[in-house]
């Protein structure tokens, strides 16, 4: 399609949303990323600052403590994921703003062929093919959230317009989990009491309002006082339920949201009154720099995102042995050196591991997809080795900036290697003689 012009004039604090779904670009400061909803928050405030190259600019969520809008990759290219990084100026975070007030494009400066588009709650480039899915509406933000009347340029008022009856319809309700993370773990979809898309204050709400509707009438009040134990058959049961940790229904179980009491070493149990343990919420203990040892029952099987994010003292986890899903920098900028994955695991989400002290990792056989940065920015990470069931390797799994060597071994042969959806991002190494053994076993490796 024909390239429209630049707006050079913008610049400022503005509301992005999607021309055709209403979604705006928001800041998710669980897993400290960018994702699309359908809800305007404060979250969702852009800055596009201008860079001294022309037309290029970085689009930076006002809360993300200074990371901007990054293509996924050091070469972008069609169907790279866009998340936040930290501010560089090597180009790949330019973006350059095109077309019409009602309908601007949103250009990568570094292969211009390519554009921001929205790929479900996440971002991604695709090539610009002229379509209005492509398009997004500026909205200048003038310190009140729900006020959409002033846009980027007189003209995109009209724009507005046209989708303030679009977005009454969508529902309001935050989409849960995160970005590219499983969909299907339930930590995820829980998250935890101090996060927006917890679950816990709507079942709450639900219960106070049925507790109103279950009022006696006038007549049933002046019957015998023997109706008096009525609020008793709920009443005893949360005093009966001693633990450490805030928790909450989940399917037949529970899900761990939160710790009551400082503690140094938590001990996880395999239940809490009549509910089993089977997952840990989003950022259920995120920041507690006390927390220097884990140990989790077999019970659990997944871990939400951020879960453990900045607990800078922890050092030692034993996980459980039913565990499939660690979740988006569950276990991000800890003090980990070690760990032993267990062989139930099957997905490794993006920045699971990110910024840790490991000099070697053992991935399990069974694990499947390890999403980007995975193992990101662990400096002192050297030896790796990969089982021959791992389909796909993210961007950056495992490389750091600047970048450590990596001796990798693998599980298959060359052949298979060469079939897998592995990153070349992913490791550090000379593409030209890599540094890989081929048919290790197990049991084998690094010996």
């Amino acid at each position: 399609s024909e390239q429209s012009a630049a707006q050079p004039d913008i610049a400022g604090t503005y509301l992005i949303r999607n021309y055709i779904t209403g979604d705006y670009l928001c800041y998710d400061a669980d897993t400290h990323n960018i994702r699309v909803q359908n809800a305007n928050t404060d979250a969702c405030v852009m800055e596009i600052l201008r860079v001294d190259d022309g037309d290029a600019r970085y689009i930076r969520p006002v809360q993300s403590d200074g990371m901007v809008l990054n293509p996924a990759s050091s070469a972008p290219a069609e169907g790279d994921s866009v998340n936040l990084y930290r501010l560089n100026d090597d180009g790949t975070q330019y973006w350059k703003f095109e077309g019409d007030s009602e309908c601007i494009t949103i250009r990568s400066c570094y292969n211009e062929n390519l554009v921001l588009a929205q790929d479900g709650d996440s971002l991604h480039l695709e090539a610009d093919n002229g379509r209005t899915e492509q398009c997004w509406v500026l909205t200048r933000y003038d310190g009140k959230i729900a006020d959409e009347s002033s846009a980027a340029d007189p003209e995109s008022s009209k724009a507005s317009t046209e989708k303030t009856g679009r977005d009454k319809t969508e529902t309001s309700t935050a989409p849960a989990g995160e970005s590219s993370r499983s969909e299907d773990a339930p930590a995820q979809q829980q998250g935890n009491s101090g996060s927006s898309g917890s679950a816990r204050p709507s079942r709450q709400q639900t219960a106070d309002d049925s507790g109103k509707a279950d009022t006696p009438a006038p007549s049933q009040q002046q019957q015998t006082p023997k109706e008096d134990p009525q609020p008793q058959h709920e009443d005893p049961k949360p005093a009966e339920v001693q633990s450490d940790y805030l928790f909450a229904d989940y399917g037949g179980g529970c899900i761990i949201t939160g710790l009551k009491n400082s503690m140094n070493h938590l001990e996880i149990p395999e239940r809490i009154g009549d509910k089993t343990v089977l997952a840990i919420g989003d950022s259920a203990f995120a920041g507690n720099g006390g927390i220097e040892s884990v140990s989790m029952p077999d019970s659990i099987e997944s871990i939400g995102a951020s879960a453990f994010e900045d607990c800078t003292s922890l050092s030692s986890v034993r996980f459980s042995q039913n565990l499939r899903t660690v979740g988006n920098y569950a276990f991000c900028n800890t003090g980990l050196y070690e760990i032993e994955l267990p062989g139930s695991l099957r997905e490794i989400c993006e920045g699971a591991f990110y910024s840790n002290g490991f000099e070697q990792i053992k991935i399990p056989y069974g694990v499947e997809t390890i999403g980007d940065y995975a193992f990101g920015q662990c400096d002192m990470l050297e030896n790796v080795y990969i089982p021959v069931t791992v389909g796909h390797i993210g961007v950056n799994g495992f490389k750091c900036d600047p970048p450590t060597p990596h001796h990798v071994e693998y599980g298959g042969s060359s052949a298979e290697w060469n079939t897998k959806d592995y990153s070349r991002s992913a490791f550090e190494l000379d593409w030209n003689d890599p540094d890989i053994y081929y048919n290790v076993a197990p049991e084998w490796a690094f010996t």
